[in-house]
């Protein structure tokens, strides 16, 4: 399974990085806007293996809803595996969460991310078996 954040700002990202760190074990890769996600996301599916975004929408070059959309076009061409892509934003007006998930989103989630609601919602999309709590591995 790889790990791909995407988000503008350097801080959030590092943000991520260390909460993901907690949750799991596997690869994280990070991007600054949605044209480089994009350049990432098309290497990492070469692997063959299971792909998880965290998807900020305000962004420069490509925000983040114009990522999701290139992401599942791609995703249709090539008939692969979808990726799970959960937004992680500060960005909560009333219908950018319903707009999100009709473009293919399978969570949204606002900022800051807290390590429980994180651990939910990716055991809810990956599955209980796929997430193990690394200080938890002895």
């Amino acid at each position: 399974m790889n790990f791909l954040i995407v988000d503008d700002s350097p801080i959030n990202r590092k943000l991520m990085e260390q909460l993901l760190k907690q949750v799991v074990r596997e690869s994280i890769t990070m991007a600054e806007d949605g044209e480089q996600a994009l350049e990432l996301y098309r290497d990492l599916r070469e692997n063959k293996e299971r792909i998880v975004i965290f998807l900020d929408i305000n962004m420069p070059k490509l925000n983040g809803i114009e990522t999701l959309k290139a992401l599942r076009k791609l995703e249709a061409q090539d008939k692969g595996e979808p990726a799970i892509v959960f937004i992680i934003t500060n960005y909560d007006q009333d219908n950018s969460e319903y707009l999100c998930r009709m473009l293919g989103a399978n969570a949204f989630m606002t900022k800051p991310v807290l390590r429980d609601s994180l651990l939910k919602e990716m055991k809810r999309h990956l599955g209980e078996d796929d997430i193990l709590l690394v200080d938890e591995i002895h």
